[in-house]
């Protein structure tokens, strides 16, 4: 979580992306998550749901709750072109909202356009700020988390590393079965710092995920990759768009790009990735890390519904 997250999230903590889930589970909502802050993955299949959105919206030391949908990237409005939203190049301020770019995509498809503001203000805005919107009567707010966009908060058109980093926050967020997953995001911000967390955060969720990290803001898409937690090949978990069972799950559109520790780098303290390369680019990401309690293990003796007789014959034996 950014700094400016951390500090109101001593108070109250509080996530588009992607596309339908290729995992042999149902393709279920998706999830998104903001800052070092514990988010449920709150990111939908097939669009952005609206059941996918945080649980009261309220995060405790950067840890959130969200639920974003699979494909919803797609159709966000944050690439240049037909059907934006023109926040990109208009700033992430109310006053933007009264464009003719912005209303005519939010008048779209009201519920989707809502949920996507919902994990963007999230991921872009810190915790201290909420930006309203009212149209035909009815009253939008979207309260920030994250602040991972400081200057695309203050009215200025999003640069490039601001991009990325939004970008890998939806990207996080994703989950293929539509769980409410509490994660925690680390990452390195634009200034350079580390996203803000705690200590009881960092002793909570120490199971490393992955990585996550791309653009959606020119059109290049997203990533994940495999942190040391998913390359054991015992494990699964609720989230299902990183890895199970030592092999990569990626989400589609979503596309896997191997292993974190092989493609990233990590800042000067070591305590994050800090850059991330495939395809000859090199991106800003995000990493994942999760409790304990939200890893599942073959052979615990409970058949978890992302194990089955083929993944885990301890567990879920015929």
């Amino acid at each position: 979580m950014t700094a400016q997250f951390r500090r109101a999230a001593f108070a109250a903590f509080t996530t588009i992306v992607l596309a339908a889930c290729d995992a042999p589970a149902p393709t279920p909502e998706v999830a998104l998550r903001t800052d070092a802050l514990e988010t449920s993955n709150g990111i939908v299949v097939n669009g952005i749901v609206v059941n996918g959105i945080v649980v009261n919206g309220i995060v405790v030391n950067g840890i959130v709750v969200n639920g974003i949908v699979v494909n919803g990237m797609l159709t966000n409005g944050l690439a240049a072109g037909d059907g934006t939203n023109g926040l990109a190049a208009n700033g992430l301020v109310e006053a933007s909202f009264q464009t003719p770019e912005f209303q005519a995509w939010f008048a779209r498809d009201v519920a989707y356009s809502d949920m996507v503001m919902t994990y963007v203000a999230r991921c872009a805005l810190p915790a201290s700020v909420t930006l309203t919107y009212t149209t035909d009567g009815s009253s939008h707010g979207w309260s920030g988390g994250l602040g991972l966009a400081p200057l695309w908060g203050a009215g200025q058109p999003i640069p490039a590393a601001e991009q990325e980093l939004v970008s890998a926050c939806l990207a996080a967020h994703v989950n293929r079965y539509g769980q409410h997953v509490s994660i925690s995001v680390r990452g390195v911000e634009t200034s350079g710092a580390l996203i803000a967390t705690t200590n009881p955060e960092e002793a909570a969720y120490s199971w490393a995920e992955g990585c996550f990290f791309g653009n959606l803001f020119d059109g290049t898409g997203t990533w994940s990759a495999m942190d040391a937690g998913s390359l054991d090949p015992t494990t699964s978990t609720p989230r299902g768009c990183v890895g199970a069972f030592g092999q990569p799950t990626p989400c589609t559109p979503m596309a896997g790009a191997g292993r974190c520790d092989q493609i990233c780098a990590k800042d000067p303290t070591g305590a994050a990735w800090a850059s991330c390369a495939v395809a000859g680019r090199t991106f800003r990401p995000v990493q994942v890390k999760l409790r304990a309690a939200s890893v599942f293990h073959c052979g615990d003796g409970v058949c978890q519904f992302t194990e089955s007789a083929e993944t885990c014959t301890l567990d879920c034996a015929q």
